[in-house]
């Protein structure tokens, strides 16, 4: 593809318009570990104002906020975005909402990537509304993967009905990742109660939920057809629920290794960034899991 790849950048810069104006029918950009904040971003929409072939953006660890998103955002109108990672800035409320104004109406596969971003602050009600407009928003895409790490997100018996309504449209798209958050228990029993067709893959891991959470969410999982499919959760395989336990137990470096003729299986992850591959075949006696690796730091609320 006609792409540019920038890093390392301390905000805009000649280099950067230069790049971009030599390619006028650009189809990536990858602006990753600079300097830019809202200043960067709005001059990278400003070059990219013409544009109508641009087909993945990445402007991720940049230090943008919700001005610089909302300016991003002006370039998702007039072209065929289908990948759009912001993950690893300082995008709020506002940020969400311009992205959900701007995709509306919208359809075909999209990945979008919010990862690391203070979504969710305190209080956090205006966060959970805002991701919720955003979630229903997505929902006139036919394939929708959605990054919501360490964005702030909460959920327990108190959770309002955004947050459930959240929920709600999350779990019908085909991938999500909501790892390193505070979902709890009553997260993994709403989910089994709500679940219909799983996710291709749920991202779970690093979540305050208990074994009996874990063993109530795979209990649904496998319920409602969700062998063929991948549920990343914290249980070592030592430790996994009782409902595992008629399962095979495989371990990979990465569940994205797995042989394609594997069969259907569902995920249960040790410590990152050993991944335990749990499949539907015959039981057999579990594979050693590899060393742990020290986890990150929890992120700020």
């Amino acid at each position: 593809p006609k792409s540019v790849v920038l890093a390392c950048l301390d905000g805009p810069s000649d280099t950067l318009t230069e790049h971009l104006r030599a390619k006028p029918e650009l189809e990536e950009l990858r602006i990753e570990a600079a300097s830019l904040g809202n200043v960067g971003a709005s001059h990278v929409a400003a070059e990219l104002v013409e544009s109508t072939s641009l087909r993945e953006l990445t402007v991720a660890h940049c230090r943008v906020a919700d001005r610089g998103c909302a300016r991003l955002a002006s370039l998702i109108s007039s072209n065929p975005l289908t990948l759009i990672d912001l993950s690893g800035n300082r995008i709020g409320p506002e940020g969400v909402r311009a992205l959900s104004a701007a995709l509306k109406g919208r359809a075909g596969k999209l990945t979008l990537l919010l990862d690391e971003n203070p979504l969710v602050s305190t209080p956090p009600r205006e966060g959970v509304n805002a991701l919720a407009e955003l979630c229903e928003t997505l929902s006139t895409y036919d394939e929708v993967t959605l990054g919501l790490s360490a964005c702030g997100l909460r959920f327990d018996s108190n959770t309002s009905v955004s947050g459930r309504k959240l929920l709600d449209t999350i779990i019908s798209f085909r991938s999500v990742d909501l790892s390193y958050n505070g979902l709890d228990d009553a997260c993994a029993q709403y989910l089994a109660r709500a679940l219909r067709t799983p996710p291709q893959r749920l991202d779970l891991r690093h979540n305050p939920v208990s074994a009996e959470g874990e063993r109530v969410l795979v209990d649904a999982w496998k319920m409602n057809g969700g062998n063929g499919r991948i549920l990343a959760l914290d249980a070592a395989p030592m430790n996994a629920p009782a409902a595992l336990a008629d399962v095979t137990v495989e371990t990979f470096d990465d569940a994205d290794d797995a042989p394609a003729a594997t069969p259907a299986r569902v995920v249960v992850s040790a410590a990152k960034p050993a991944r335990v591959v749990v499949s539907a075949a015959k039981a057999e006696a579990p594979a050693e899991p590899e060393e742990p690796a020290s986890s990150p730091a929890e992120p700020e609320a």
